[in-house]
């Protein structure tokens, strides 16, 4: 016997399909350079987007992907012009990773994007304590996943 209603299991799918395409459509509408990366390329962005130098071995660790994605990623985001590869001075068979002034630039549109969507987010909630419900639920959800 299934604990969970196949409607409610309906609902939350197409709920959580919606919301994704909503969010898409949200970016591709206020940020063409944001539509085109995907969110591996902006995640290695924000990483190494304070300005200190990464290694490969500290962004895999981060983000738990495989070598070849990763290398995947950072050609592609090296080709754009969003970061650079650095010799390590320690190691000279490794290098490490910084964002360009392109890459500073782009991680700070999509913290403007993100920070608009979340406002977004809260303004569908008529009191404080549903939006207070709303983070806790989803931070479950997130650390649970």
């Amino acid at each position: 016997m299934n604990k969970y209603n196949d409607n409610d299991i309906r609902i939350i799918n197409q709920s959580m399909h919606n919301l994704l395409k909503k969010i898409h459509d949200y970016i591709n509408y206020n940020s063409e350079e944001l539509a085109k990366l995907n969110p591996i390329d902006l995640q290695i962005l924000e990483i190494i987007g304070n300005g200190r130098v990464r290694t490969i071995k500290e962004i895999k660790k981060t983000l738990l992907v495989s070598g070849s994605t990763l290398t995947s990623a950072i050609n592609r985001l090296e080709k754009k012009g969003f970061l650079k590869r650095l010799i390590n001075d320690e190691d000279k068979r490794s290098y490490g990773l910084q964002v360009t002034e392109k890459g500073v630039s782009i991680n700070e549109n999509h913290e403007k994007v993100d920070r608009n969507i979340a406002i977004k987010i809260l303004n569908c909630f008529e009191n404080e304590d549903m939006k207070v419900e709303m983070i806790s639920i989803l931070k479950k959800i997130s650390d649970e996943f």
